[in-house]
Formats: structure tokens, C-alpha cells, sequence
């Protein structure tokens, strides 16, 4: 996918430091947000290690990746995640098997997302999903495609993006 026209516009207010921890070591979608931010003059910084402390960012996009290219998330990152939503942090979290194949840390449960199970390699069309931010995005995913797990909201969380075939949530 060709994302060189995909253009985020932030109306939240995402705190007063931006990090993207790409941890997939394949480095495929935390690059390409590393770039968009770039590309729109959005601060940032880009690293592919965990940091040893959050304190300095009021945003966080962390890339876990997809099996065979994943890593899994520890303990001492997810307690680490955890108090960063506490104490008022945004973060955004993606992985293939984060929610339901890998062991959950402390910061799993504060997303209110219920893994149902490890999925297939089925993910092709992704689709916003009406009332949501995404509502009208349509977007031909390409990517790693190995066991992506099946998730659903639970406690107040609300599913953003399907598969369209077959149809599952995915975000």
C-alpha cells in the first residue's frame, strides 16, 4: 500500500512529547508513521528500542509487529505502559498477537479489548466502522498476514475497524 498521500489530522490534544517505539523488527508501520509525521512537520521521536522511562512523552505509538517478526511485550514494558495511561498518557498499541496469543501485562486490560482467539492469515480490506474517527476509511492491507488475532470491545471500548472477509474486529 502506498501510504505517501495518508495525512493525520490531530484534533485531540496528544500531549507535549510524541514517541513512535517500533519494536517490529521489521520495522514496517512504525516507519511509515515516523515518516508521515515528518512529512507534516509533527515532532517526534522515532526509536526501536524501549525506552527506560516514559516521562517525557504525553504520547506513545508502539508497534509490536506481526508473527515472525514480532516481539512480545514484557512485564516490566507493560507496567511501564500502565503507568503512563495513569498518570495521563495517550497510547496507541498494535501487534498481531499481542491480544490473545502473547501473554497480557499490566496495560492490556486498560484497552478493554477481549482477545476471542490467534486468528489466521485472512486480513485483506479493512474497514471503518460507522460513528467512529475512521467511519469512510477503506484501506487494501498488504502486510505481514500470519495469525492475527480475533479481538472484540468489552467494557465501554468501541471496535473502530473490520475485516471485511471475513468480518472480524481488528481494531
Amino acid at each position: 500500500y502506498d501510504f505517501s498521500d495518508t495525512y493525520f489530522e490531530i484534533t485531540e490534544d496528544i500531549g507535549s512529547a510524541i514517541a513512535v517505539i517500533d519494536l517490529d523488527q521489521n520495522h514496517n508501520s512504525g516507519a511509515v508513521m515516523s515518516t508521515i509525521m515528518t512529512n507534516q512537520s509533527i515532532a517526534h521521536d522515532y526509536v526501536t528500542a524501549f525506552p527506560a522511562s516514559l516521562d517525557i512523552y504525553g504520547t506513545v505509538f508502539l508497534m509490536l509487529g506481526t508473527y515472525p517478526d514480532n516481539i512480545v511485550l514484557q512485564a516490566n514494558q507493560g507496567n511501564l505502559l500502565a503507568q503512563f495511561l495513569t498518570q495521563g498518557g495517550n497510547l496507541y498499541m498494535e501487534g498481531g498477537d499481542t491480544w490473545f496469543f502473547d501473554p497480557q501485562t499490566a496495560v492490556h486490560p486498560m484497552f478493554s479489548v477481549t482477545g476471542l482467539s490467534d486468528g489466521g492469515d485472512d486480513l485483506y480490506i479493512i474497514q471503518g466502522q460507522n460513528g467512529t474517527f475512521a467511519d469512510n476509511l477503506l484501506y487494501i492491507y498488504s502486510g505481514e498476514n500470519n495469525y492475527i488475532d480475533r479481538i472484540e470491545p468489552s467494557g465501554g471500548a468501541t471496535t473502530i475497524f473490520k475485516n471485511l472477509s471475513p468480518i472480524y474486529t481488528n481494531a
